[in-house]
């Protein structure tokens, strides 16, 4: 069975509550059953996924009968959303205007085809067309001990996240969910493994459900909490260094088998002024903090985290602190070139961050 074109979540599960002061109207879907034909040319072949704001069908397309499609279909709410709140059609619509030779195009989606349904009280509900992919590199870490994937194997995937990045970026869009149920491969789930994940360019970035277009002037709560920039949480305006951060957080994962940061409320400080208090132990030197806290003190939520001294209301001690680096080493994966890589993908101040483009020439990536 094909794995999920997309883990469905709430178009924006980070994002809609704070963007609506009225209650969000219910969501219609569009009634579908197996062997129905939308559009006339898609064959209904199963549901792939179901959530609050869209279903994902596999279907046949007629015109390419050997070629099975994967068919998100929005709810009507969401579909009137596209192009004021949510972007996916429009920054699907950028990738395909991608010189086909950019080295990102393999992995994202293609668009193949899109098209409006009606249904019931004549409401209209926006289909993309998309790839149908195999399993998610969740799914791969799920099936190794310790949920711990090789440098090799995690070198291999970052490298084609980085071209997917530049690609996305290049059309001035932020992808602002990057975690593992949104990268799948083009492999067969029953031949996935983790040499066949060596053999090939096959990841693929997916869920553009909450990328957001630079020129939509974004300042939006974004990505999955525990991989949340600290500009993002400081309420500052963000941009594609946001990717940068977030992907940082995986590549960690992937190699340890461990979130790096894990946000959670102690005491009276809540879990996100932990969060910052973990990453400025982890990553900031003594001597950053000053420029810090000028660049975030015009972030909406700086009283939030920092004092009238603008210095953080919670710190860690530097008994309890621990170094990047002596992370590193207490998971056994420490090198100095993974070292260099993560500290540049995570540095505090998002102007600090390398692009995409500068990230794949590190020297980790060429050490076998």
């Amino acid at each position: 069975m094909l794995g999920f074109l997309t883990r469905l979540r709430s178009l924006s599960s980070v994002a809609k509550f704070r963007l609506y002061s009225t209650p969000v109207p219910s969501e219609v879907h569009l009634q579908i059953q197996i062997q129905d034909v939308l559009n006339g040319r898609y064959k209904i072949l199963q549901c792939l996924g179901r959530g609050q704001e869209a279903t994902v069908w596999l279907a046949q397309d007629a015109t390419a009968p050997r070629k099975n499609v994967a068919i998100k279909v929005l709810t009507d709410h969401v579909t009137s959303l596209q192009n004021i709140h949510a972007f996916e059609l429009r920054v699907m619509e950028r990738i395909s205007h991608l010189p086909p030779t950019h080295p990102g195009v393999p992995h994202l989606l293609s668009l193949h085809d899109h098209f409006t349904s009606h249904g019931p009280q004549n409401s209209e509900h926006l289909c993309i067309v998309n790839d149908a992919l195999g399993p998610s590199i969740l799914d791969l870490q799920s099936s190794v001990e310790g949920h711990r994937l090789s440098s090799a194997v995690v070198k291999h995937v970052t490298r084609q996240l980085l071209r997917a990045l530049q690609a996305l970026h290049d059309c001035n869009t932020v992808h602002t969910d990057i975690k593992m149920d949104n990268i799948l491969f083009r492999i067969p789930e029953d031949s996935f493994d983790t040499e066949h994940v060596l053999k090939g360019e096959n990841a693929v970035l997916i869920d553009y459900g909450t990328a957001m277009p630079l020129e939509s002037h974004p300042d939006r709560l974004i990505q999955p909490e525990a991989l949340r920039s600290p500009e993002v949480l400081l309420g500052c305006p963000w941009n594609t260094k946001a990717d940068i951060w977030n992907l940082g957080c995986i590549v960690f994962e992937l190699l340890t088998g461990q979130r790096l940061f894990r946000p959670r409320p102690i005491v009276s400080y809540s879990a996100e002024q932990y969060h910052l208090a973990r990453i400025f132990g982890t990553l900031v030197d003594n001597h950053e903090i000053e420029r810090l806290a000028s660049y975030f003190s015009h972030g909406l939520h700086y009283t939030t985290f920092f004092n009238e001294r603008h210095g953080l209301r919670l710190s860690i001690g530097s008994d309890h602190r621990e170094s990047l680096q002596r992370i590193l080493e207490i998971y056994n994966v420490y090198d100095a070139a993974l070292l260099e890589l993560l500290m540049a993908m995570l540095r505090v101040h998002p102007d600090d961050r390398p692009t995409a483009a500068q990230l794949e020439n590190f020297s980790w990536f060429d050490i076998q």
